[in-house]
């Protein structure tokens, strides 16, 4: 009958299955659960039962529970910074499994978009690239999950070209500047800028002689002087109110600025630019001048002379007492690209020197110009200077065809010749005349250069003749009728300029060309001429006498403001220099330095009263004499005409007055400046 025995035990996994009787059974593997369950109890000869996963607590889920085993809890997976969460992190219910991460880049978004907020578990969203950018800056970028940043525009286009377009996301692209129509220009066609046309009626030239051309396409022209029906008159250019660099202005003195080195009896400012108390100094200028043209630029470098002791007096050059100048100190001027370098030369003579400058500039509106000083020492008065410039007219280069038409029919003749106003003499090349000036009771005389005189006739802005004064300084000349302006230049002398030279078909026009020799710097000149009657005419400059009082200098007096201790020639500042008595002049008066106080100046008809209407006071003759005054100074110059300046009473021309502190003119009024009688003024 056998007898029992005990079932064996399965493998893990199996358990055993038909176990009795007479039969031992098998071993049978476990079942499998469905997802979520794991099976319990499998050994022996049961099968077991499934039974759930169990759940994990927020932020875990379970790993592990399969076959017979319930696993355990794990913490859920964190996303990367730029990672999303593509399935969630799950530990109920029956569903176990860990977060799944996905990168950020594997989502799209639309054009002109980026992802924001991707990472870190969000999957973000899709936004619009910002307009953020300044003018000027586009984006760059902006995609994926990269908003962009603000990058500048190219500024790479060739001329002629602008960029177009650059903003927001687009770089832009290089065009062609657009074409103006006739009569526009295209201004402002750059970088990122299409410009705008502008038309060339906006732009009006500066004066009404003058007329844009070449306007067009991408330039704005320019503005061409026309023909101008006036001649411009000399101008007097003072270089340091013009001057555009000046990198030491304490070492730059326009004689009256207060600058650390520099002390002064009498204040003459703008008469000179000189180094002050340093060793070097550069100055740099430009003067705009009233016309287009050719203009003669002229005037004098000045050397000091040491003395003991010079007069104290306004304006006592040459004559210093700080010491005897270096002779190699030097200035150096440029005059529109034209140089020419002055050596502190000392006159042995004790004369003081002049050393001139005087060059013709060619077609040009401005005076560009360049003072260069170097000196061995830091002593200002003993240093060179350059007087004020004078810019005469020559003329400009249009042709002479609408001058021409101002002339008139038949031909007259000029005749006359140079004089020098100190003393009326011709003007000889070659020759040597006074300059108006003594020092230490010595006359200065001027060496004439060889080359002749620049006495030109112009019609206008043209021109129209030039005369050539013979080896005496005379010109006899027929000429086409009609008015000119004449005008005569030469070294050391300022130019003479008169507007109304008229020629008349089949009549002789005497007019002398008066020449003033250079001033001394802070000095005036008056210098009177008029025409063939009445015989004789008179300066009288009334004046303050240097001693509290007043004085009158005229052909009875000649001297005033005495400086010596015997007066008269030599010792006095002021003094007529030349009376004329048989027609024309000239008849000249020079005042070295004006005192504080008032200069009034008049003419007399000598011996007039004949010509005055007793009815009316009026003087007939001088009315008709064709009388002018010239007024030199080296900061400015002045033309006078009988009947359109100052006024008349009886045989006096009664002109100007003149504010010896500012050196300012005001022309007269009989409120201003009262007719004043001589006890020989009688009818």
């Amino acid at each position: 009958e056998g007898i029992c025995k005990q079932c064996s035990e399965c493998p893990q996994g199996s358990f055993r299955e038909g176990c009795g009787g007479d039969r031992p059974g098998t071993c049978a593997a476990c079942g499998e659960c469905p997802q979520g369950q794991y099976r319990y109890g499998c050994s022996w000869f049961s099968p077991g039962e499934c039974r759930d996963c169990g759940d994990c607590s927020q932020g875990s889920y379970r790993v592990g529970c399969l076959g017979s085993e319930d696993g355990q809890c794990a913490a859920c997976k964190v996303c990367g910074e730029h990672e999303y969460e593509g399935r969630t992190c799950s530990g109920t219910n029956g569903l176990h499994h860990d977060r799944q991460c996905l990168p950020c880049g594997s989502l799209s978004c639309a054009p002109a978009s980026y992802r924001k907020g991707c990472g870190n578990n969000p999957e973000g969203a899709c936004a619009l690239c910002p307009d953020k950018c300044e003018q000027g800056k586009f984006l760059v970028g902006c995609g994926g999950e990269q908003e962009g940043v603000c990058g500048p525009c190219a500024l790479d286009c060739t001329e002629g070209r602008y960029r177009k377009g650059c903003q927001y996301l687009n770089a832009g692209q290089c065009e062609d500047c657009p074409v103006c129509p006739t009569g526009y220009f295209s201004r402002g066609c750059v970088g990122l800028h299409v410009g705008a046309c502008i038309a060339c009626d906006s732009l009006p030239c500066p004066n009404e002689d003058s007329a844009r051309v070449e306007c067009g396409g991408t330039s704005e022209g320019r503005c061409e002087q026309g023909w101008l029906a006036v001649t411009p008159p000399p101008e007097t250019i003072l270089w340091g109110l013009h001057l555009t660099e000046n990198s030491t202005p304490d070492c730059v003195d326009n004689g009256g600025n207060d600058i650390p080195g520099v002390s002064r009896n009498f204040k003459i400012t703008g008469s000179v630019l000189r180094l002050a108390a340093c060793k070097e100094a550069t100055a740099v200028g430009r003067y705009k001048l009233k016309a287009q043209g050719n203009w003669l630029v002229s005037f004098y470098v000045g050397v000091p002379r040491y003395d003991q002791n010079p007069i104290i007096a306004p304006a006592a050059f040459p004559l210093e007492d700080a010491g005897k100048p270096d002779p190699t100190d030097t200035l150096e001027i440029t005059i529109n690209g034209f140089t020419q370098t002055f050596v502190n030369a000392i006159d042995e003579e004790g004369q003081g020197n002049k050393l001139v400058f005087y060059h013709q500039v060619q077609d040009t509106s401005y005076i560009d110009y360049t003072f260069v000083w170097t000196s061995s020492n830091e002593v200002d008065h003993k240093h060179l200077f350059a007087s004020t410039g004078t810019a005469a007219y020559m003329g400009d280069a249009l042709p002479l065809a609408q001058a021409i038409t101002h002339q008139l029919e038949g031909k007259g003749t000029l005749q006359g010749e140079l004089s020098n106003s100190i003393d009326g003499r011709s003007i000889k090349s070659n020759g040597n005349v006074k300059s108006g000036y003594r020092v230490h009771n010595k006359i200065v005389r001027l060496n004439m250069p060889g080359q002749p005189a620049d006495v030109k006739l112009l019609m206008g802005s043209s021109l129209m003749v030039h005369v050539a004064p013979d080896a005496k300084g005379k010109y006899d000349m027929p000429l086409a009728a009609g008015k000119y302006s004449c005008s005569a230049s030469m070294p050391g002398f300022f130019t003479t300029f008169d507007p109304d030279c008229q020629v008349v078909a089949g009549k002789t026009l005497v007019h002398d060309m008066v020449l003033c020799p250079y001033l001394n710097p802070g000095h005036g000149r008056f210098i009177l001429t008029w025409g063939e009657q009445p015989d004789d005419m008179d300066l009288y400059l009334d004046a303050p006498d240097g001693k509290d009082g007043r004085c009158t200098v005229f052909f009875q007096n000649k001297y005033c403001q005495e400086t010596g201790p015997r007066g008269g020639k030599g010792y006095s500042r002021i003094h007529l220099d030349h009376d004329v008595i048989r027609s024309y002049g000239p008849e000249t008066l020079t005042v070295e330095g004006f005192l504080d106080g008032e200069y009034v100046l008049r003419v007399k008809h000598y011996k007039g009263w004949s010509c005055v209407d007793k009815r009316t006071n009026f003087d007939k003759c001088m009315a008709e004499s064709k009388a002018t005054v010239a007024f030199y100074m080296d900061i400015h110059q002045y033309r006078w005409e009988i009947g359109t300046h100052g006024y008349t009473h009886d045989i006096q021309w009664v002109i100007a007055k003149i504010n010896g502190a500012t050196r300012e003119v005001t022309m007269c009024t009989p409120e201003l400046c009262p007719p004043v009688s001589d006890p020989s003024d009688r009818y």
